[in-house]
């Protein structure tokens, strides 16, 4: 092969080669390209969502009395062996989904992470393992608003916008944090308001002092809880027979 042929071939693989290159300097310049690299490379974590709890006359909390953390569990960090024994039985099942998992996940536990290394956000159980008036307060659904009760009568007030909360995680493939980069807490408040019950009201434009809900006839007693559960199982009674009675007529 003469020398112009290879001069030739020369030219012609690095005219290709610098196509080649400009093609990938103008691909990585294009916006639209940077921002679905930057999404395949960050993972955005939504921390639950604050909600106003319910109080007594005196202040007391009657919701949200156990503290609770958020963990943030990257892969590769022995989390099943180290946080099992940290959590409840919905927080075991989701390590054991979790163990050959390629991204980063929250995990509520019921101790306090720090004793662990990990940094935790805190949180809280809505109930206690005993509710507190559960006929009086009622319930939340699967998405944590009011489905019975206070819960659901006053849900807009506790539960404000619902805006949650979030963690913005760079992670390489694998789904481990990159290195050199931390957690980026990204805040946002719902404007939920919580609620006192009982204390002073208004009737007929006169304000009554009241420490409790009621009329104080006689002090309160322990005995008086399931005695007004009779009364409401009763009340439900009477209202279906009269029901029954109005439909057979």
């Amino acid at each position: 092969m003469s020398g112009k042929r290879v001069l030739a071939v020369y030219a012609a693989l690095l005219l290709g080669f610098m196509v080649v290159l400009c093609r990938l300097y103008l691909l990585a310049q294009h916006p639209a390209y940077a921002a679905r690299a930057a999404a395949q490379s960050t993972v955005t974590l939504q921390l639950p969502a604050r909600r106003g709890n319910f109080y007594d006359v005196q202040g007391r909390l009657l919701t949200g009395l156990e503290e609770r953390w958020q963990v943030l569990c990257f892969p590769g960090q022995g989390n099943y062996d180290r946080l099992y024994a940290c959590t409840d039985a919905a927080g075991q099942a989701l390590l054991y989904r979790s163990r050959s998992r390629a991204a980063p996940f929250l995990l509520e536990l019921n101790c306090d992470p720090a004793r662990l290394g990990l940094t935790g956000y805190l949180a809280a159980r809505r109930y206690a393992a005993v509710p507190l008036c559960q006929h009086l307060l009622g319930y939340l659904d699967g998405t944590d608003h009011g489905a019975a009760g206070l819960e659901k009568a006053l849900d807009a007030v506790l539960s404000g916008t619902g805006e949650h909360s979030s963690l913005v995680c760079a992670v390489t493939a694998q789904g481990t944090l990159r290195t050199g980069e931390t957690p980026q807490l990204l805040r946002a408040d719902s404007g939920a308001l919580g609620v006192q019950l009982a204390g002073d009201a208004w009737y007929h434009g006169v304000l009554h002092k009241k420490k409790y809900i009621g009329d104080a006839l006689r002090p309160i007693t322990p005995e008086d809880i399931p005695l007004s559960d009779r009364l409401m199982y009763t009340t439900a009674v009477l209202t279906l027979v009269i029901c029954l009675i109005l439909l057979l007529r």
